[in-house]
C-alpha cells in the first residue's frame, strides 16, 4: 500500500515542489515440511566403512537416515517513507537550475513485527540544469546528478529472519519396505544421538543485520544535448553513468563465525544460534551481536572481513545514446535510437538473471565467498549494442499501422556449477540444497575448477520486427481497438544456453 502527497508553489522565478511518500511492501511465505513429515534415505554398505554417526556397525549393514525439516509461515514488511523539496529557478532567460533534497527512511520488520534494520534521515541530493543554447528553444544542453537509496527487498527479510529446524537420526535397516511408498516399515537399532541444526524460533532482531550497516545507494549522472534539425526532425545524444555504493546483501555461511569464535578463545560457540542469513555490506568488517560464548548472552563483536572473504559489492553502468525523432506530419511519424552500453561488476542487483530469478532479494550473491569467486566482469544483462526503430502511418482518420524494430547484441555466457563443499564441511549442510549457481564448473577431465563470468563468449545477435494496427472509430469516441503481430519475420535465434557445467 502507498500514500503520496505532492505540492507546488511558485514564487517569482522559483518553482518549489515538495511532498511526502509512504510505502509498505509485504512478502508472505508458507511454512514447509517434507511430504508426510519425514524424509527417509537408505545407505548401502558401499556408502560407508565400518561406523556410522560414531557407532560401529557390521560391514554388510544397511542404514536409514530419518530427517525432519520444519519452517514456519509468516508475513514480512518493509516500510519506506520520504520527504522531498526541490527548487527550479531561472538564473538567466536561457539557463534554468534545479536543486533538491530527499530524506528517506527504511524499516524492515520480521514476522513478529519487530524491526531489525532501521535506517532513517538518509539525505539524497539532486542537482541539474537545462540551458537553452541558442535562446530560441531549438537546442538544449542538460545535465542532472543524483543519489538514490535502494531499500532492502522484503524477500531478504524472509531469508534473514525466518527460521528452519532440522533433526536427523540414523538407524540400522532390516530391508522391509512399504510396497507403495518404499518407506521403511520398521527401523532397527538407533545409531548415535539425534542431530539437530537450525533453530525453532525467530532469531533475535539484533543478530539479523550488521550493527554498522550502511544503506545501499546508487549515484547517477546524465549529460545530454538535444537539437532541432528541421521543422519536423530532432536529434540528440546523452551519456549515462550509474554506480552502486555501499552494496547490501545477505551472508549465509557458518564456518567464518566458527573460525572467528575459535580464534577468540570461545570454545562453546554454537553456529546454530546465528540467524539463517545476516544482512551486511559485502567487503566490510561485520559488527554484530552474537552469542559467541555459548551462554545465551549476546555480545557485540566485530568479525573482520578476512574471515568472510567477501569482495566489495560492485556494479557500474555506462551508456551513450544517440536518438532522433520525426514528428507526426502528413500521416506518418518515426523515432529511433542506438545505445552503446557496458554493465560491469560482481552483482546484477536484487534480481539475478543468470538464475532466472523473478523475486527481488532472493539471490545467491554474497551468500558465501564461493558465490563471489570469478563474478567480477560483464554482467549477465550486459548488451553492448541496441538499435531501436519505431514508426507509424495513418491509413485514415480512424486507422493506423505501426512497426517496431529491435536489434540487440548478445549477452555474456558463463558456466555454473555446484558450490565446491565437501560433505564433511560445516558449510555443506547450509548450501547442499543450492542449485548449480557458482562459477566452479567441471572441466574436460571432470574436475571442478573456477571459471570467470562471461568466459564462454556471448549469445548471438537478435532481430525482431513487430507490427501493429489500431482502429479509433469516430462513431464511438474513446473506443480503441488494437491488434499486434510479434516477430512477424519469424526470426529465430538462440537467446540463452544451458549454462550448467
Amino acid at each position: 500500500k502507498a500514500l503520496r502527497l505532492d505540492a507546488e508553489w511558485r514564487i517569482g522565478e522559483h518553482t518549489l515542489r515538495f511532498g511526502y511518500d509512504d510505502e509498505t511492501f509485504t512478502s508472505r511465505i508458507a511454512g514447509a515440511e517434507y511430504s508426510g513429515g519425514v524424509f527417509y534415505r537408505r545407505y548401502t554398505p558401499v556408502d560407508f566403512e565400518d561406523s556410522w554417526n560414531g557407532v560401529d556397525i557390521p560391514a554388510d549393514a544397511h542404514v536409514v537416515r530419518k530427517r525432519t525439516r520444519t519452517s514456519p509461515s509468516g508475513s514480512y514488511e518493509v516500510k519506506n517513507s520520504a520527504v522531498y523539496l526541490e527548487d527550479s529557478f531561472y538564473v538567466t532567460d536561457n539557463l534554468m537550475l534545479y536543486a533538491g533534497l530527499r530524506s528517506e527512511s527504511f524499516d524492515n520488520l520480521n514476522a513478529d513485527g519487530v524491526s531489525f534494520v532501521d535506517a532513517s534521515d538518509m539525505i539524497a541530493p539532486r542537482l541539474g540544469f537545462v540551458w537553452d543554447v541558442d535562446g530560441d528553444a531549438s537546442s538544449k544542453l542538460y545535465a542532472n546528478a543524483g543519489r538514490y537509496y535502494i531499500p532492502i527487498a522484503a524477500n531478504t527479510n524472509i531469508r534473514a529472519s525466518n527460521w528452519q529446524y532440522v533433526t536427523t537420526e540414523y538407524y540400522l535397516y532390516d530391508g522391509v519396505v512399504d510396497p507403495t511408498t518404499q518407506a521403511p516399515l520398521q527401523l532397527g537399532e538407533k545409531l548415535g544421538d539425534t542431530l539437530t541444526s537450525g533453530r525453532n524460533s525467530s532469531p533475535d532482531p539484533a543478530t539479523v543485520a550488521s550493527a554498522n550497516l550502511e544503506p545501499m545507494l546508487q549515484d547517477e549522472l546524465i549529460l545530454g544535448y538535444q537539437r532541432e534539425l528541421s521543422d519536423l526532425w530532432t536529434g540528440g545524444v546523452s551519456f549515462i553513468y550509474r554506480e552502486v555504493k555501499n552494496g547490501v546483501d545477505d551472508y549465509c555461511g557458518r564456518q567464518a563465525f566458527i573460525d572467528f569464535a575459535e580464534d577468540q578463545g570461545f570454545e562453546d560457540f554454537d553456529a546454530d544460534t546465528l540467524a539463517t542469513c545476516i544482512i551486511l555490506n559485502p567487503g566490510e568488517d561485520l559488527e554484530m551481536d552474537m552469542d559467541v560464548a555459548g551462554d545465551g548472552v549476546l555480545q557485540r563483536v566485530t568479525v573482520p572481513n578476512s574471515y568472510l572473504q567477501l569482495a566489495d559489492y560492485k556494479r557500474t553502468y555506462k551508456a551513450l545514446e544517440f536518438n532522433f525523432e520525426r514528428a507526426s506530419d502528413n500521416g506518418w511519424y518515426m523515432q529511433g535510437s542506438y545505445v552503446w552500453a557496458k554493465s560491469q561488476g560482481n552483482s546484477e542487483g536484487l534480481v539475478n538473471s543468470w538464475l532466472e530469478s523473478e523475486s527481488p532479494g532472493l539471490t545467491n550473491d554474497f551468500d558465501h565467498k564461493v558465490f563471489v569467486d570469478g563474478t567480477d566482469g560483464y554482467l549477465s544483462n550486459d548488451r553492448r549494442h541496441t538499435f531501436k526503430l519505431f514508426g507509424g502511418y495513418e491509413l485514415s482518420e480512424e486507422m493506423e499501422v505501426s512497426a517496431n524494430l529491435l536489434v540487440q547484441s548478445g549477452r555474456p555466457v558463463s558456466c555454473f556449477g555446484y558450490a565446491p563443499f565437501d560433505v564433511d564441511e560445516d558449510e555443506y549442510e547450509v548450501f547442499e540444497r543450492y542449485a548449480a549457481s557458482s562459477l566452479y564448473c567441471r572441466n574436460a577431465d571432470g574436475e571442478q575448477e573456477l571459471t570467470q563470468r562471461g568466459q564462454f563468449g556471448r549469445t548471438p545477435w537478435t532481430y525482431t520486427v513487430d507490427l501493429g494496427f489500431s482502429y479509433r472509430p469516430q462513431w464511438m469516441k474513446g473506443l480503441l481497438l488494437q491488434a499486434n503481430v510479434f516477430n512477424v519475420l519469424n526470426s529465430q535465434r538462440v537467446t540463452e544456453y544451458d549454462e550448467k557445467g
